[in-house]
């Protein structure tokens, strides 16, 4: 872990930017008692020079990633052609209700948003404009283990609940928040696995029309009115 190893304990509420390492630029999970919540952890790199480069963002084989976001991140390998998971490479742990979107790979044909073994679980997340260097969108590279979820591979499964709709989402500027807009697919779309005490990425209730939203924010309650009648 470039930014962050963890082998125990939360980490919640962080941003983790501009680190680097050969595996878990960012951040590194190897314990199933870890909790990384509502953290930001974008702009760091996979960086190989005789090893192969894995998890720009975060490198996860335990524990449990909750309401985070990770961005522009990225896998670079200056000796070969292989690098694996921009915004994540998995092997085991849980990801839930994250965002996983603008990851780039300088590789061909690499999965630049989630690298993804046949270990670990993926439920409520929204994986999006992943890249590699031929602009080509890859977002996740296996579907074992996936729920709930947005991503551009996905298959309409009623079972499973994911699909590939575009998400809907624009990039705030301020504090770069990616918001769903209200015709998003992603409202109410999500496991109901939340309590009202639990927030989002922005602090706000999880919980708060029919069902839980996709991805590491809820959608943004508009401003209501009153009436008064004399």
């Amino acid at each position: 872990g470039g930014g962050v190893r963890m082998w125990g304990g939360v980490l919640e509420d962080c941003i983790i930017e501009n680190n680097k390492a050969v595996h878990g630029g960012g951040v590194s999970v190897e314990s199933s008692s870890v909790v990384v919540r509502r953290c930001r952890i974008s702009g760091n790199s996979a960086y190989g020079y005789t090893e192969t480069p894995a998890g720009g963002g975060l490198y996860i084989s335990a524990g449990r990633i909750e309401n985070c976001l990770i961005d522009r991140n990225a896998s670079v390998n200056t000796v070969n052609a292989k690098s694996y998971g921009s915004g994540v490479y998995m092997e085991g742990g849980t990801l839930v209700n994250s965002t996983i979107v603008s990851n780039r790979s300088v590789q061909m044909n690499h999965y630049a948003g989630v690298h993804k073994t046949s270990s670990g679980s993926i439920v409520n997340c929204i994986v999006w404009a992943n890249h590699n260097n031929e602009a080509t969108q890859k977002d996740i590279s296996s579907s074992s283990g996936v729920s709930y979820s947005c991503y551009g591979e996905a298959e309409a499964d009623n079972a499973s609940g994911n699909f590939s709709d575009n998400p809907k989402i624009e990039l705030r500027p301020v504090r770069r928040q990616y918001r769903l807009l209200r015709n998003s697919p992603c409202i109410d779309a999500g496991k109901d696995m939340w309590t009202d005490a639990d927030t989002d990425l922005a602090g706000e209730k999880r919980i708060r029309r029919r069902g839980v939203d996709l991805g590491a924010y809820e959608m943004e309650l508009m401003p209501g009115f009153g009436v008064i009648i004399r």
